[in-house]
């Protein structure tokens, strides 16, 4: 829940957290440097697809890297053909990031967020190719 805090304008608190990673079909990945951890991510799973619920990563973190090696975590341990996250408008550096990872975005749902924040849709399809 630290990490969160300190991570996103809007963040978790730390029993959504655990309601999130308890609720069925749920789960996440947590990247730690020495005891610390700097960045996580909780995830859904419905027969094929796959929903990014959050993706954090520590603010003295970024731009290394860390966020596309917990994304390589999703792609390879969970079996999945498209993978989907809502993400606030405002949000403009997870915007940048899914684009970098091939993801599109997809409609807008207006007022989606608890603040009145709309969300945009990102997906992206995976290439079996990989």
């Amino acid at each position: 829940a630290a990490l969160e805090y300190h991570s996103s304008e809007n963040f978790l608190e730390e029993d959504d957290i655990r309601y999130l990673m308890q609720a069925e079909n749920c789960g996440g990945f947590i990247l730690t440097e020495v005891n610390k951890p700097i960045a996580y991510t909780i995830y859904s799973q419905s027969k094929m697809v796959l929903r990014i619920l959050n993706l954090v990563v520590h603010q003295d973190y970024r731009r290394r890297g860390i966020a596309s090696l917990l994304m390589d975590r999703l792609e390879t341990r969970k079996r999945w053909n498209i993978m989907t996250s809502h993400v606030k408008e405002s949000n403009l550096d997870m915007h940048l990031f899914l684009k970098s990872q091939e993801f599109t975005a997809i409609k807008v749902l207006d007022n989606y967020f608890e603040d009145g924040q709309n969300a945009y849709c990102f997906s992206r399809v995976k290439n079996y190719e990989e």
